[in-house]
C-alpha cells in the first residue's frame, strides 16, 4: 500500500513527491498511535480484528478512488491503512510472545518476520502486473494502490 498509493498520487493524481509525502503523514501518524493503543491492550483479538476490518474497508475505498477524488478522501483512505500497520504489528508480536515458550521466544520472532518478508516479498510483481507499468484509474486493473489489487482479481 505504501509505495504504490505514493506512485498513484504522483502519476495519477498529479502531486509532487513531496506533497504525496504529506499527503501519507496521517497514515504513519494513524501506525504510530494505533501501535501505543494496540501495545497497551491486554487482548489480542480485539486489535487484529479492528486491523482486519479497516483493511477491508480501507481497500473498499481504494477501489472507489479515482483521479478527481477530493484531498480529503485521500487522507481517510490513507488513515484506513494506518490504524491496522499499527494494530497489526503490535498484535502480532504479542501472540508471539504469549504463544512461544520463554526459551524460544527470539527464534520465534524471527520467524515471524522472515514470514512477514516473504508475504511481502511477491507484492510488487502482483502490483506490476495488475497495474502495467503505470498507476492509473478506475477499476481493478488500473487500481491505485497495491491494496485494491491484493483483494480482487485482476486481469491484465
Amino acid at each position: 500500500m505504501l509505495y504504490g498509493f505514493s506512485q498513484w498520487l504522483e502519476e495519477g493524481h498529479g502531486f509532487s513527491s513531496f506533497q504525496a509525502g504529506l499527503i501519507m503523514l496521517p497514515m504513519s501518524a494513524a501506525a504510530a498511535c494505533c501501535s501505543l493503543a494496540g501495545a497497551r491492550t491486554k487482548g489480542l483479538r480485539a486489535p487484529l480484528t479492528v486491523a482486519a476490518g479497516c483493511l477491508a474497508v480501507g481497500s473498499a475505498v481504494f477501489l472507489l478512488l479515482q483521479d478527481s477524488s477530493p484531498l480529503f478522501a485521500l487522507l481517510c483512505a490513507g488513515v484506513l491503512f494506518g490504524i491496522p500497520q499499527g494494530l497489526t504489528s503490535t498484535g502480532n508480536q504479542a501472540a508471539v510472545y504469549a504463544q512461544a515458550p520463554a526459551d524460544g521466544v527470539g527464534t520465534a520472532a524471527g520467524l515471524q518476520r522472515t514470514a512477514q518478508y516473504l508475504g511481502a516479498s511477491p507484492r510488487p510483481v502482483s502490483s506490476g502486473c495488475c497495474t502495467g507499468h503505470t498507476p492509473r484509474t478506475p477499476g481493478c486493473t488500473g487500481s491505485p494502490c497495491p491494496a485494491s489489487s491484493s483483494v480482487c482479481c485482476c486481469s491484465p
